[in-house]
C-alpha cells in the first residue's frame, strides 16, 4: 500500500514514480527489487562503463513535497496483488448515452 513511507525511483525522462505495490506483504530492500525491475523493462539502463539512466530515490512524501506532475506507477509484487489492487480502484465515470 502506497504511503509516506514508501521509497521508490523517480525517473525525470519518464516523468513517473515508480514503487512496489506488495499489498499487506512487507517487502525487504525494496528500492533495489524497484532498480532491477526497471533495468529489465529497459526503462533504467546501465552500461558497462558505469553510466546509467538519472534516476532518484526518495521516499513517496518527498517526491509529493516537491509537487511535480509525474505519473506514479506500481509495479506489483504478483498477479494476485494486482487483481486485488485493480478491484480496489475507484471506477472511473464516463460519459455517453447509457447513464447509471
Amino acid at each position: 500500500m502506497l504511503n509516506n513511507k514508501t521509497l521508490g525511483v523517480k525517473i525525470p525522462e519518464l516523468k513517473a514514480f515508480y514503487y512496489i505495490e506488495a499489498g499487506d506483504n512487507w517487502i525487504g530492500n525494496s528500492v533495489d527489487r524497484i532498480k532491477k525491475t526497471l533495468i529489465q523493462r529497459n526503462l533504467i539502463k546501465a552500461d558497462l562503463n558505469g553510466t546509467t539512466t538519472n534516476y532518484t530515490i526518495c521516499s513517496y512524501a518527498k517526491f509529493k513535497q516537491e509537487g511535480l506532475t509525474y505519473e506514479v506507477v506500481p509495479i506489483f509484487l504478483s498477479k494476485h496483488i494486482e487483481e486485488l489492487y485493480r478491484a480496489n480502484e475507484p471506477i472511473k465515470k464516463t460519459s455517453g448515452i447509457f447513464k447509471s
